[in-house]
């Protein structure tokens, strides 16, 4: 077996390999040590080689770990899902495989294989990073079944002489050795149409077939939390809350200059009213009050009902208007994200209204067939004064109606608790004062920020936090926050959404991942409304962040996430709707243009002739020149470039042998050397053979043995051919 074949298809069958397992690592469930178990066994690959072949021992106890794996594999249903038993399976079939003897089955199984991880990485949600492994995966199958077909074809004709298995008919007489450097680039060049072939092939299947939603398996993983705006928030749960760098807004400020906004950017989902036994919850107020700024009136949102392109309230004086116009890879089932306070939303595609609960809050009422959402945003945005905050009255009870301000100052705290409360803010003589030294308290150095949620008691998990742990991540900062301040009678609430953006000068647009989901606190100052208090600390700037490139690089894989949870993943029936449209119209257009039945001005516009004329003159010179040069290049010899002169004369006179041989009547055509030799020897068709067993000889010798082949000894073959003559009996 040739070295540098089996070189090939060992290196294609390991990236092939390493392709499922990288795949594996984009999902939440599998890290970067999962890299390790293929490297783990191809190192040891050779060792269990030499124990196969050497041991009946090995074989015997390796059939014995095949069946107790099985059958572990099927006890592991009890503890582990469908997908990770399935998954595991898989790994020990590779591992199995590495660690004997290579068959061509063997490589069957490697990749057979792979193709499975890769397949259940797909339906366990892959970050972005999946689509350079999915071209890795791809490039490697094909090298490795091209070096696959020719392993197995050489094993199968093992013993056999190269001349013997190509066959030499006289149309293919030119064909070049396999280990030339001719074949080699023929190799490489046919290896990387076939990549770009499949590529261009798989995108247009993407791209022109139905979206399926997962199956069986499913997509998720509800073993694991993630980073994201919820309706409710349970404040006793504990785990590891995984980072999910999902783009899920692209937002842009079309008024803004240069499209970048200099405000805070809160874009709040939900307001978030209840609370009981350390859970918040969704609660609208029960009456609504003269001060447009505590609540969306009734007015507006029965006014809302039958509008069918957003929703709408009357603006407010002295505010800020900000225009957003933001998309959203999927349409959210409650509270689209919008900075504080929303105005107005327009929507065409997606029946939009406010929410009952009246906290400013727009949400989708009827979803269409699409996922995506695409939507303007008009805020008002108001910044008030310490001093405007400080003159804020205090008289709650006289405004708010009982029920909503037990709703808004209700809470559990312990006694201890609320003594800390109140001594924080016992020298605080203002509602502001109050809120901003609870706010100070809580983002100072006595607490710690942190995705590992510790475990809190479910009874009082915010006690627990203030006074024991003091680590935690917003939801219990802003909940502390909210809960001290019921605890002193100042009206607050929760907010859940998003803060932050990354910008892209490029893309003039701010880019919001799922972790930046964020919940804060809002205060509300009678005359002036809800105001933002933030005490959870912002993540200190990564200082790679400060490197140009490292900007660079960081910008162009959060375009490349967009594209992919966009395009890829939110990839819908509406979308391809439109691709098909756009490629119909366009064909209409250019076929309007030379049979004058479609006016094709109504339907994409007026239409210049001279760039399809232009189109349609490049293709037919570019056709023209490729049938001018393969003629030419059919016309010559070929072999004359990729063989030495001494192979040049022995298969133009192994050519002109078969020539003459099918003249005299002696069959060729498909037969090789050796053939053509034997069949002379069982029927004497010729009178004298010597003469065709010499040159055969020859040919083989000079042609793949690399034998010298003189002029001389040309000439004397040459002239032992024309002596050839049919048997007369």
């Amino acid at each position: 077996m040739p070295r540098n074949l089996t070189r090939a298809l060992q290196a294609s069958s390991f990236l092939l390999v390493m392709s499922g397992y990288l795949a594996l690592m984009t999902t939440q469930r599998y890290s970067a040590a999962l890299t390790f178990v293929p490297l783990f066994f191809y190192a040891i690959a050779p060792l269990g080689e030499y124990l196969d072949a050497k041991f009946s021992w090995y074989r015997r106890v390796t059939a014995v770990v095949s069946i107790s794996s099985l059958a572990a594999a099927l006890a592991s249903l009890a503890v582990l899902d469908l997908l990770a038993s399935v998954t595991l399976l898989v790994i020990y079939i590779q591992a199995y495989t590495l660690l004997h003897r290579k068959r061509v089955s063997s490589y069957h199984h490697l990749h057979l294989m792979a193709f499975f991880l890769l397949l259940a990485a797909f339906v366990q949600n892959p970050e972005p990073e999946i689509g350079p492994i999915i071209a890795l995966f791809v490039s490697s199958a094909i090298g490795a079944l091209m070096a696959l077909h020719a392993y197995t074809e050489l094993e199968r004709n093992e013993g056999i002489g190269l001349g013997e298995i190509v066959p030499l008919a006289a149309h293919d007489t030119d064909m070049p050795m396999l280990d030339t450097p001719r074949h080699a680039k023929g190799v490489a060049t046919v290896f990387t149409a076939i990549v770009l072939a499949v590529s261009v092939f798989m995108a247009g299947i993407f791209y022109l077939t139905p979206r399926m939603e997962a199956g069986l398996l499913g997509r998720g993983d509800p073993a694991l939390f993630r980073t994201g705006p919820s309706r409710t928030v349970d404040l006793a749960k504990s785990g590891n809350i995984q980072r999910s760098q999902i783009p899920v807004m692209h937002v842009e400020f079309p008024d803004e200059p240069g499209g970048r906004y200099s405000g805070e950017t809160y874009w709040r989902t939900t307001a978030l009213h209840d609370y009981q036994k350390g859970r918040w919850q969704s609660k609208g107020v029960s009456h609504i009050r003269t001060q447009p700024a505590y609540s969306v009136p009734i007015s507006a949102i029965v006014a809302n009902a039958s509008r069918r392109d957003g929703v709408a309230r009357d603006p407010w004086n002295g505010a800020r208007v900000v225009h957003q116009s933001i998309y959203m890879d999927d349409a959210p089932e409650d509270g689209l994200p919008c900075l504080t306070m929303v105005q107005r939303v327009n929507n065409r595609t997606i029946r939009l209204g406010w929410s009952e609960r009246g906290d400013y809050s727009v949400v989708v009422l009827r979803h269409a067939s699409q996922h995506w959402i695409q939507y303007d945003a008009w805020s008002d945005i108001q910044r008030f004064t310490p001093e405007q905050l400080r003159n804020a009255p205090d008289n709650y009870r006289e405004i708010l109606s009982d029920q909503d301000l037990r709703d808004l100052t209700s809470q559990d705290l312990l006694p201890r608790t609320r003594r800390l409360a109140q001594t924080i803010t016992r020298n605080a003589r203002t509602v502001f004062d109050k809120a901003t030294a609870l706010n100070t308290y809580l983002s100072g150095s006595n607490y710690s920020y942190t995705l590992n949620l510790p475990p809190l008691p479910a009874d009082h998990p915010i006690d627990e936090f203030i006074n024991e742990t003091r680590r935690g991540h917003c939801e219990l900062y802003a909940s502390a926050l909210a809960l001290m301040l019921r605890a002193i009678d100042v009206p607050t609430r929760v907010v859940a959404g998003y803060r932050g953006g990354d910008w892209s000068e490029a893309d003039r647009a701010y880019t919001v991942r799922a972790d930046m989901a964020h919940l804060w606190a809002e205060v509300y100052f009678l005359g002036c409304g809800w105001v933002t208090f933030d005490p959870s600390p912002r993540e200190r700037e990564n200082l790679l962040a400060r490197n140009w490139l490292a900007r660079t690089v960081s910008r162009y894989v959060l375009r490349a996430k967009i594209f992919w949870y966009r395009d890829v993943i939110g990839f819908d029936r509406a979308l391809q709707l439109a691709l098909f449209r756009n490629v119909s119209l366009g064909l209409i257009g250019l076929g309007s243009e030379w049979i004058g039945s479609v006016d094709s001005t109504r339907i994409i516009g007026p239409r210049s002739p001279w760039p399809p004329l232009a189109l349609i003159a490049a293709m037919l010179a570019g056709f023209l020149a490729w049938r001018r040069r393969s003629r030419a290049t059919s016309s010559r010899s070929l072999y004359a470039h990729v063989l030495t002169t001494d192979q040049v004369r022995a298969v133009r006179l192994y050519r002109d042998l078969r020539h003459r041989l099918e003249r005299i009547g002696v069959p060729v055509v498909g037969r090789t050397a050796e053939e053509i030799r034997r069949a002379l020897e069982e029927t004497p068709i010729l009178a004298e053979t010597t003469a065709v067993h010499d040159i055969i000889e020859t040919y083989n010798q000079v042609r793949f043995g690399g034998r010298p082949f003189s002029r001389d000894h040309y000439a004397r073959l040459k002239r032992l051919q024309r002596s050839l003559q049919r048997n007369k009996q």
